[in-house]
């Protein structure tokens, strides 16, 4: 059995923009880069609604700015993968429950 045979072809890093998701980026650039593995990486974040007298309004808006914020979070972990030399195959945001529907 080639010894490539036994490494997947494709990795998936979870990233939640920790210390320790940090490691596991640098881990997992560097396994794809020897491996020639496809690199996937996923951010899933959840909305907390703020308590306010007009919920409707204030929903919407942070929402969106939540979202914002975990875009923009997951660009940054694309990001450091591609200044150690890996290459990223895709990216994806997902929020709460809607990881189990895709």
């Amino acid at each position: 059995m080639d010894r490539m045979d036994i490494f997947p072809t494709k990795i998936l890093l979870a990233t939640d923009g920790s210390e320790d998701a940090a490691l596991a980026t640098r881990a997992a650039a560097d396994l794809s880069s020897r491996t020639g593995c496809e690199l996937y990486v996923v951010h899933a974040w959840q909305f907390v609604a703020p308590h306010s007298a007009y919920p409707g309004e204030v929903l919407e808006n942070h929402t969106r700015l939540n979202e914002q914020a975990a875009q923009e979070l997951l660009t940054r972990q694309v990001n450091r993968i591609e200044e150690v030399g890996g290459t990223v195959a895709n990216a994806f945001l997902r929020q709460g429950h809607q990881l189990m529907k895709s």
